[in-house]
Formats: structure tokens, sequence, C-alpha cells
């Protein structure tokens, strides 16, 4: 969250060990974090305004979102 974001997205019930990627609409890898807690704050300022994909996952179960930067 937040979902539409302008600068910081926050992870919470994360598991150790699990991969946070973020990708740009042409399916290109611009982003890779791995937790170590059960939280994780990300800056992405950085990020032109459009459409990202985040994908998050460990060896056990994968997520996917689609995060839109206003």
């Amino acid at each position: 969250f937040p979902n539409p974001s302008n600068g910081v997205l926050h992870f919470q019930k994360l598991s150790f060990g699990q991969k946070i990627e973020f990708y740009n609409a042409l399916g290109e890898l611009i982003l890779k974090e791995v937790c170590v807690s059960d939280q994780l704050s990300l800056d992405i300022d950085h990020l032109n305004k459009g459409i990202y994909f985040v994908h998050i996952s460990d060896k056990y179960q994968s997520f996917k979102q689609s995060i839109i930067v206003d």
C-alpha cells in the first residue's frame, strides 16, 4: 500500500527470504529486494509515472499485482 503510490510502497505480512521484483510495462526487471523481516518499505520516488508490476514469491507461493506510480 498505497496503490496508486507517489513515493514509498509498504509491504506487510511478508516472510523471510521472499523476493519482491518490480517490472515495467515492457517486462523488464527494474528493482529487486529480498525480505529480511515481515515488513518492507520501498522508495520508488525515482520511477517514472506509469503502471508497474510487482511479483512477490518464495519457494512455496507467488503473487502478482499491478502498481500505479502517480
